[in-house]
């Protein structure tokens, strides 16, 4: 409301430890354009204005680089991110933050292992046109024209030893029989564990690895068995819980995807 009633385009930032972080992007295209930079002491807090973004984003380097006031990203040449403005200012209403620390380590070891059973299914629609309202000018958003009716769905179960189950629809309420029908499956998945339960057999070789393994497969920290060591790396032998085939020494906090309602994989198109 002020940016219209004044004709001004404004940006507002805010100071966070060391980074200048957007509170507020217009989306207007105003002659006039100011930064403003929000600051709180203690119980007051007021606005100071940015009389050159560049000069608070950058470093002190030989070379003063321009910054997009969106995304701030730099640039070399002033007419180069006037150019980049532009179109940045209905596109990129983000900002691009790298991490601060020189090594970063992947925990979640349990996302690279493979599901047990994977559900797929593929939606088939037809594209309506939508009625448009005669009486309606429109917005500055962008107006849907068509929309998409599901006719019908394929979907297939996928367990450790190939296809499981396989079938399609094309009746009425789709999207409602496709629930029925998942939660269906899930329970399928449950009574063909139950059916089909069987014991780790682990082959001489694999019990000798397993003896000499001195690092977690996955996270490589070292086994301990010191009771002493609040930071104690118990190693245990890791194995499918479907299949009960074995996949290697573990520290014993790995958890396994169990084919439950919401942990077995679910992919669709």
């Amino acid at each position: 409301m002020f940016e219209r009633n004044n004709n001004i385009s404004v940006n507002c930032y805010k100071n966070i430890g060391k980074d200048i972080i957007p509170i507020y992007q217009t989306t207007m295209q105003c002659h006039r354009h100011v930064n403003l930079l929000y600051v709180e002491e203690k119980k007051d807090s007021h606005f100071i204005l940015i009389q050159d973004l560049s000069l608070l984003l950058g470093k002190h380097t030989q070379k003063k680089h321009f910054y997009c006031s969106y995304c701030q990203k730099r640039f070399l040449g002033k007419d180069v991110m006037n150019r980049h403005s532009k179109e940045c200012r209905n596109l990129n209403l983000s900002v691009v933050k790298f991490p601060k620390a020189n090594f970063y380590k992947f925990k979640h070891v349990e996302y690279t292992l493979q599901f047990p059973f994977v559900l797929y299914y593929d939606f088939e629609c037809f594209s309506v046109k939508k009625y448009q309202d005669p009486n309606d000018e429109g917005s500055l958003n962008t107006v849907k024209e068509r929309e998409l009716i599901p006719s019908g769905y394929s979907i297939a179960l996928v367990g450790p030893n190939g296809y499981l189950y396989a079938n399609a629809y094309d009746g009425s309420n789709p999207v409602e029989h496709f629930i029925g029908h998942a939660l269906f499956i899930a329970d399928q998945v449950k009574e063909y564990i139950n059916n089909n339960k069987q014991e780790m057999t682990p082959t001489a070789e694999e019990l000798k690895k397993h003896r000499q393994a001195t690092n977690c497969l996955f996270c490589q920290r070292m086994f301990t068995n010191n009771k002493e060591d609040k930071r104690k790396v118990i190693k245990n032998l890791h194995h499918n819980h479907v299949t009960r085939k074995v996949i290697g020494s573990s520290d014993g906090i790995l958890p396994t995807p169990e084919p439950e309602l919401g942990r077995f994989w679910v992919k669709g198109g």
